[in-house]
């Protein structure tokens, strides 16, 4: 899939032996204010290369195949997450609902 799309916020992509193809994130320096953290920990690049990076390796790997087969890839992974809204009296197994954080609860409990 590298070089099928648009890459106008310049994410690099790194292929580990171990952990397969990750997005490389650009840490923050630990001296910057805390609206400097903020501002970066928020941008679109940074919050999608963490997305990326918490799909599965089986998903990441993407490399040879069509955008569209991908994108149908994803698509019913995607289908297999629970939504859990915050609502009173509603549980939440993961910290919040978003992807990243009901990812990262599948892992602790160790579904995949």
């Amino acid at each position: 899939m590298t070089g099928q799309v648009i890459n106008s916020v310049n994410i690099r992509f790194i292929n580990l032996q171990r952990h397969g193809q990750l997005c490389d994130v650009n840490a923050i320096h630990p001296g910057a204010t805390k609206r400097i953290k903020t501002l970066k920990g928020n941008a679109f690049s940074i919050k999608a290369s963490q997305l990326f990076n918490a799909l599965p390796r089986w998903l990441r790997d993407c490399n040879g195949q069509s955008l569209d087969s991908f994108k149908l890839k994803l698509n019913k992974f995607l289908g297999t997450l629970p939504d859990e809204p915050k609502l009173p009296q509603y549980h939440l197994r993961a910290s919040s609902n978003s992807i990243v954080d009901q990812l990262a609860q599948r892992r602790a409990d160790g579904i995949f």
